[in-house]
């Protein structure tokens, strides 16, 4: 199969195009067929070699990157349940999906509702996931608290923005261009302001 992958850290001329063999799922894991593959700030730290010596992203080279996908099931490992091979899924947190085929432990996997296509899935499932964590699970914000979110542009955020939209929060959104800004209003922010230290001063002070 191809691989995209790295023999040493570094910079984007690491990066290598190449074929190794499909792997087998191991116990409590399955293979899943790769059809679309997410891109997102890890694996740029991956290749850097941010991860190499650090929990639980220790890694050892070669690697295969990518840290989600979707795609279909085309094998299952000893002992898992709930899967059959040909079913859609998507999964994060599990390195290899920079390839046409990827080994990624079961209870890492979801199965796709049919209304949900692949290529969504690839792009939002991650992002929806720490969005999620952050309105649920990290703050304890009530209906008219005010929340000021950085960088609000970014696929994380504009999950945030409208997550916390639901929890009738009212939300202050900075970003580093008007562009962006007005991306983070189509969201649903209720104030939006350049990511700058006076510019967020004067917007806070202000809502």
């Amino acid at each position: 199969m191809r691989a995209v992958q790295i023999t040493q850290y570094g910079g984007t001329d690491q990066l290598s195009l190449n074929s190794i063999a499909i792997p087998s799922p191991g116990p409590g894991e399955v293979l899943v067929k790769i059809a679309f593959a997410g891109v997102n700030f890890m694996d740029v730290y991956t290749r850097r070699g941010t991860y190499a010596g650090s929990s639980p992203y220790a890694s050892e080279l070669p690697l295969t990157l990518g840290m989600e996908g979707s795609g279909w099931i085309d094998a299952l490992g000893q002992g898992v349940e709930g899967f059959k091979p040909g079913d859609r899924v998507v999964f994060c947190l599990s390195r290899g999906s920079y390839a046409d085929y990827a080994v990624v432990p079961s209870g890492k996997v979801v199965l796709l509702p049919d209304t949900v296509g692949l290529d969504v899935a690839a792009t939002a499932y991650f992002q929806g996931l720490t969005a999620h964590y952050l309105a649920y699970d990290t703050s304890r914000l009530q209906p008219g608290d005010t929340c000021l979110i950085y960088s609000a542009s970014g696929g994380v955020a504009q999950n945030l923005i409208q997550l916390l939209k639901l929890q009738q929060v009212r939300i202050i959104a900075a970003a580093h261009s008007i562009e962006k800004c007005e991306s983070a209003e189509s969201a649903g922010a209720d104030f939006v302001t350049l990511d700058d230290s006076q510019s967020i001063l004067e917007a806070v002070s202000a809502f």
